[in-house]
């Protein structure tokens, strides 16, 4: 079984060196209508309304941190990528404060169990950027930090279209024209996804193509991905007291992915 370290992440090049690129191909979704749809799920079962704090791990180019802050929540964004917090920045104003870098699930601890959140975010697919044990522990931290009501939103992939290699997946292949006139063609799986034997764990080849001044510029990288199902998290929260998941119909939004939402159990 492959063990997903940092360095193996990052070598998606989407992540680091072509971050921009991905920012670009990545804008493709109504972020405003995703998060207040969010906002509903938790005031579902809390009724806090004042300051509300959310956390987005995983969070890239922050678009969904960047919306909540617009809604009036206290919005802190986590990622690995400096590339990514630098975009952040530039886009949306964030502060050193409020996106940090580090590694999951290790880096969690830096945030105070004190001070909880109301709306913690793990967005397109990032969940399978960790293995089981990794996941294991950071929903054990994060049910720490999260506030009595408070929800852990996860996005996975639907399972049907994992079959035939995302043969139906709308975004498998993006095309965009860049600020500086540069046109993207991105493919993302590129071709056949290599399965592991023994496990869920995927290797997804992408291509992209650039088109500048009439010049190509090819790169080739991987997504190396854990594909996790409601029924893994089910198992791997079924000893925390702290949580329970359910599964909301999200057809309407999200209708590329399956969303789970798990909810902190203490007294409101």
């Amino acid at each position: 079984m492959m063990n997903l370290s940092p360095q193996i992440v990052m070598n998606n090049l989407l992540y680091s060196e072509l971050a921009d690129i991905y920012t670009a191909i990545a804008e493709d979704r109504d972020f405003k209508k995703e998060c207040q749809y969010i906002i509903e799920l938790y005031h579902e079962k809390a009724h806090h309304t004042q300051c509300l704090r959310s956390l987005e791990l995983f969070a890239g180019p922050a678009y969904h941190s960047a919306c909540l802050a617009s809604e009036g929540l206290e919005s802190y964004a986590f990622d690995s990528s400096s590339a990514m917090k630098s975009i952040a920045k530039s886009r949306y104003g964030f502060t050193d404060e409020h996106y940090i870098l580090g590694y999951l699930p290790e880096d969690l601890r830096q945030f105070d169990p004190s001070k909880k959140f109301h709306i913690m975010l793990i967005m397109r697919y990032s969940l399978g950027l960790l293995n089981y044990e990794q996941v294991e522990q950071l929903l054990f931290k994060a049910a720490e930090l999260i506030a009595p009501g408070g929800i852990i939103v996860i996005e996975l992939h639907k399972i049907p279209l994992l079959i035939n290699h995302f043969e139906k997946l709308d975004i498998k292949t993006r095309e965009i024209v860049l600020d500086n006139g540069s046109k993207v063609n991105c493919r993302w799986p590129a071709g056949k996804i290599i399965w592991e034997e023994e496990s869920w764990q995927v290797k997804m080849p992408i291509k992209i193509d650039v088109m500048e001044n009439n010049k190509s510029i090819s790169y080739d990288t991987t997504s190396i991905e854990t594909i996790f199902t409601a029924s893994d998290l089910r198992r791997i929260i079924r000893t925390n007291p702290l949580l329970s998941l359910f599964v909301p119909d999200t057809e309407q939004i999200f209708t590329q992915s399956k969303l789970l939402v798990l909810r902190g159990q203490n007294d409101f």
